[in-house]
Formats: C-alpha cells, sequence, structure tokens
C-alpha cells in the first residue's frame, strides 16, 4: 500500500480510482472543490492512506476491514472515499 507506484493495489492507482470515480459520480463536486483550490485528493489522501484508521469509529474501521480481506481487495478504500 505505501510503495511509490501506479501498480494496481499501490497507494498511487488507490488515489487515482478515488479520483475517477469522484469525477464520474460528483463532477459539480469536484469543479467546485478545485475552484475553491482545495484539491479532492488532498481531502482523502489520508483516508486511503491510513485505511480510515482514526477517520472512522473502531466498528466501521472493522467492518471496511471485512470487505477489504473479502474482496481481496484494497478497492473498497476508494469506494468508501467516494461515498463519503
Amino acid at each position: 500500500l505505501h510503495c511509490i507506484s501506479s501498480r494496481q493495489g499501490t497507494l498511487l492507482h488507490l488515489v487515482r480510482v478515488f479520483e475517477t470515480m469522484l469525477q464520474e459520480a460528483q463532477p459539480e463536486l469536484c469543479w467546485h472543490l478545485v475552484e475553491i483550490g482545495l484539491h479532492p485528493t488532498r481531502v482523502a489522501f489520508n483516508w486511503i492512506l491510513y485505511a480510515f484508521a482514526d477517520f472512522l469509529p473502531v466498528e466501521q474501521v472493522l467492518l471496511l476491514w471485512d470487505r477489504i480481506l473479502g474482496f481481496d481487495s484494497l478497492l473498497p478504500l476508494p469506494c468508501l472515499a467516494v461515498a463519503i
């Protein structure tokens, strides 16, 4: 997760997935954040980097990790970031 690479499953890939999903789901929000000088990745970067630890209640983090382990993928991280 903390590797500087754009390969699938790495931090840069997950951030790119977040950007793409957010632009598709909420283009107006993306544009507004950019207009006010707050790039969307600045909002979600630490959420993805720390897998929402210290950002969500423990019970919700454990449910998230159940999904991550169940899907054998880190893609639930950017999906949750977009949903929030």
